[in-house]
Protein backbone atom coordinates (compact mmCIF):
# COMPACT_ATOMS: atom_id res chain seq x y z
CA UNK A 1 0.00 0.00 0.00
CA UNK A 2 1.45 3.61 -1.24
CA UNK A 3 0.92 6.06 1.80
CA UNK A 4 0.71 9.38 0.32
CA UNK A 5 3.44 11.89 1.60
CA UNK A 6 0.50 13.90 3.67
CA UNK A 7 -1.34 10.44 5.45
CA UNK A 8 1.97 9.91 5.97
CA UNK A 9 3.02 13.24 7.72
CA UNK A 10 0.17 13.12 9.44
CA UNK A 11 0.47 10.62 11.87
CA UNK A 12 4.31 11.48 12.24
CA UNK A 13 3.20 14.51 13.96
CA UNK A 14 1.16 13.06 16.16
CA UNK A 15 2.74 12.09 19.44
CA UNK A 16 4.21 8.80 19.30
CA UNK A 17 1.92 7.02 21.92
CA UNK A 18 -1.44 8.75 20.60
CA UNK A 19 -3.81 6.04 19.58
CA UNK A 20 -3.62 6.62 16.12
CA UNK A 21 -0.10 6.48 15.76
CA UNK A 22 -0.08 3.31 16.84
CA UNK A 23 -3.11 1.93 14.56
CA UNK A 24 -0.63 3.07 11.48
CA UNK A 25 2.17 1.44 12.87
CA UNK A 26 -0.12 -1.15 13.56
CA UNK A 27 -1.20 -1.38 10.00
CA UNK A 28 2.28 -1.07 8.67
CA UNK A 29 3.49 -4.29 10.32
CA UNK A 30 -0.23 -5.99 8.89
CA UNK A 31 1.09 -5.01 5.56
CA UNK A 32 4.02 -6.55 6.20
CA UNK A 33 2.52 -9.69 7.15
CA UNK A 34 0.77 -9.79 4.02
CA UNK A 35 4.21 -9.19 2.39
CA UNK A 36 5.54 -12.55 3.68
CA UNK A 37 2.41 -14.29 3.33
CA UNK A 38 2.15 -13.06 -0.99
CA UNK A 39 5.46 -14.15 -1.21
CA UNK A 40 5.34 -17.67 0.71
CA UNK A 41 1.75 -18.01 -1.71
CA UNK A 42 3.55 -17.28 -4.58
CA UNK A 43 6.32 -19.80 -3.93
CA UNK A 44 3.49 -22.30 -2.63
CA UNK A 45 2.14 -21.85 -6.17
CA UNK A 46 5.04 -23.16 -8.08
CA UNK A 47 5.09 -26.06 -6.22
CA UNK A 48 4.41 -29.62 -7.83
CA UNK A 49 4.76 -31.93 -4.79
CA UNK A 50 3.62 -30.59 -1.07
CA UNK A 51 6.43 -33.06 0.15
CA UNK A 52 8.21 -30.21 -1.10
CA UNK A 53 6.18 -27.07 0.40
CA UNK A 54 6.41 -28.28 4.38
CA UNK A 55 9.16 -24.80 4.59
CA UNK A 56 6.37 -22.61 2.83
CA UNK A 57 3.27 -24.00 4.31
CA UNK A 58 5.12 -23.41 7.86
CA UNK A 59 5.82 -19.74 7.02
CA UNK A 60 1.79 -19.60 5.82
CA UNK A 61 0.45 -21.04 8.94
CA UNK A 62 2.85 -18.61 11.35
CA UNK A 63 1.96 -15.33 9.16
CA UNK A 64 -1.95 -16.65 9.46
CA UNK A 65 -1.01 -16.64 12.94
CA UNK A 66 0.34 -13.68 13.70
CA UNK A 67 -3.06 -11.87 11.65
CA UNK A 68 -5.18 -13.82 13.61
CA UNK A 69 -2.79 -11.90 16.78
CA UNK A 70 -4.12 -8.86 15.26
CA UNK A 71 -7.57 -9.24 17.33
CA UNK A 72 -6.77 -6.70 20.01
CA UNK A 73 -6.14 -4.35 17.37
CA UNK A 74 -9.26 -4.20 16.00
CA UNK A 75 -11.09 -4.36 19.68
CA UNK A 76 -8.63 -1.11 20.57
CA UNK A 77 -9.55 0.53 17.00
CA UNK A 78 -13.74 0.25 17.87
CA UNK A 79 -13.09 2.25 20.92
CA UNK A 80 -12.25 4.83 18.26
CA UNK A 81 -15.17 3.82 16.53
CA UNK A 82 -17.32 3.90 19.42
CA UNK A 83 -16.46 7.48 20.37
CA UNK A 84 -17.50 8.72 17.22
CA UNK A 85 -20.95 6.70 16.86
CA UNK A 86 -21.40 8.43 20.26
CA UNK A 87 -20.60 12.11 18.36
CA UNK A 88 -23.43 11.06 15.79
CA UNK A 89 -20.48 9.79 12.83
CA UNK A 90 -22.33 6.45 12.78
CA UNK A 91 -22.18 4.87 9.19
CA UNK A 92 -18.51 4.69 8.70
CA UNK A 93 -17.44 3.55 11.84
CA UNK A 94 -20.53 1.12 11.67
CA UNK A 95 -19.01 -0.37 8.27
CA UNK A 96 -15.23 -0.65 9.63
CA UNK A 97 -17.01 -2.76 12.36
CA UNK A 98 -18.71 -5.02 9.89
CA UNK A 99 -15.26 -5.37 7.98
CA UNK A 100 -13.60 -6.63 11.18
CA UNK A 101 -16.10 -9.18 12.07
CA UNK A 102 -15.58 -9.97 7.66
CA UNK A 103 -11.73 -9.81 7.97
CA UNK A 104 -11.58 -11.82 11.25
CA UNK A 105 -13.82 -14.81 9.93
CA UNK A 106 -11.19 -14.79 6.77
CA UNK A 107 -8.56 -14.92 8.89
CA UNK A 108 -10.13 -17.78 10.39
CA UNK A 109 -10.57 -19.10 6.86
CA UNK A 110 -7.10 -19.01 5.44
CA UNK A 111 -5.61 -19.94 8.74
CA UNK A 112 -7.99 -23.39 9.11
CA UNK A 113 -7.29 -23.82 5.55
CA UNK A 114 -3.57 -23.51 5.76
CA UNK A 115 -3.62 -26.37 9.12
CA UNK A 116 -5.76 -28.84 7.08
CA UNK A 117 -3.03 -29.12 4.24
CA UNK A 118 -2.66 -32.99 4.44
CA UNK A 119 -6.69 -33.28 4.12
CA UNK A 120 -6.99 -31.66 0.87
CA UNK A 121 -5.62 -32.63 -2.53
CA UNK A 122 -2.48 -30.73 -3.42
CA UNK A 123 -3.98 -28.82 -6.13
CA UNK A 124 -7.04 -28.46 -4.56
CA UNK A 125 -5.27 -26.94 -1.22
CA UNK A 126 -3.35 -24.31 -3.49
CA UNK A 127 -5.98 -23.38 -5.77
CA UNK A 128 -8.32 -22.59 -2.54
CA UNK A 129 -4.67 -21.21 -0.12
CA UNK A 130 -4.39 -18.51 -3.14
CA UNK A 131 -8.13 -17.53 -3.83
CA UNK A 132 -8.44 -17.03 0.49
CA UNK A 133 -4.84 -15.01 0.47
CA UNK A 134 -5.81 -12.95 -2.49
CA UNK A 135 -9.40 -12.11 -1.00
CA UNK A 136 -7.74 -11.43 2.41
CA UNK A 137 -5.51 -9.10 0.61
CA UNK A 138 -7.56 -6.96 -0.86
CA UNK A 139 -10.36 -6.54 1.62
CA UNK A 140 -7.56 -5.84 4.39
CA UNK A 141 -5.65 -3.55 1.79
CA UNK A 142 -8.69 -1.38 0.96
CA UNK A 143 -9.72 -1.48 4.73
CA UNK A 144 -6.42 -0.25 5.92
CA UNK A 145 -6.66 2.36 3.54
CA UNK A 146 -9.83 3.64 4.71
CA UNK A 147 -8.78 3.71 7.97
CA UNK A 148 -5.43 5.38 7.47
CA UNK A 149 -6.79 8.20 4.86
CA UNK A 150 -10.20 8.58 5.91
CA UNK A 151 -11.33 7.27 9.39
CA UNK A 152 -8.72 8.16 11.32
CA UNK A 153 -8.27 11.67 10.51
CA UNK A 154 -11.66 12.02 10.57
CA UNK A 155 -11.92 11.00 14.44
CA UNK A 156 -8.58 13.28 14.77
CA UNK A 157 -10.55 16.35 13.74
CA UNK A 158 -13.80 15.38 15.35
CA UNK A 159 -12.00 14.47 19.21
CA UNK A 160 -11.11 17.80 19.95
CA UNK A 161 -10.45 16.50 23.92
CA UNK A 162 -7.46 15.53 25.43
CA UNK A 163 -9.20 14.34 28.06
CA UNK A 164 -11.29 12.22 25.31
CA UNK A 165 -8.36 10.84 24.10
CA UNK A 166 -6.51 9.87 27.29
CA UNK A 167 -9.74 7.95 28.65
CA UNK A 168 -9.46 5.69 24.68
CA UNK A 169 -6.20 5.10 25.30
CA UNK A 170 -6.61 3.99 28.97
CA UNK A 171 -9.40 1.84 27.38
CA UNK A 172 -6.75 0.67 24.53
CA UNK A 173 -4.30 0.12 26.90
CA UNK A 174 -6.26 -2.29 29.12
CA UNK A 175 -7.51 -4.67 25.89
CA UNK A 176 -3.96 -4.71 25.25
CA UNK A 177 -1.42 -4.96 22.39
CA UNK A 178 -0.48 -8.74 22.20
CA UNK A 179 1.34 -9.57 18.94
CA UNK A 180 1.78 -5.46 18.57
CA UNK A 181 3.46 -4.62 21.97
CA UNK A 182 6.66 -3.52 20.58
CA UNK A 183 5.16 -1.50 18.11
CA UNK A 184 2.77 -0.08 20.59
CA UNK A 185 4.74 0.13 24.14
CA UNK A 186 4.21 3.61 25.79
CA UNK A 187 7.28 4.65 26.16
CA UNK A 188 8.72 5.04 23.03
Amino acid sequence: MEISPEIRSFYEALPKNHMLAIFFREHELILEIMEKMRSANSLLQKMKKKEDAEDIIDSLLISSERLLDTESHLSREEVLYEEMIARKIVGPPRVMMMEHDMLLRNKNLFYNTIQQYNEIDWDEFKARVNDLYLTLYYKLWDHLQKENEEIFPKAFDLIKEDTKWHEMTVACDEIGYSLFMSVSQKDQ
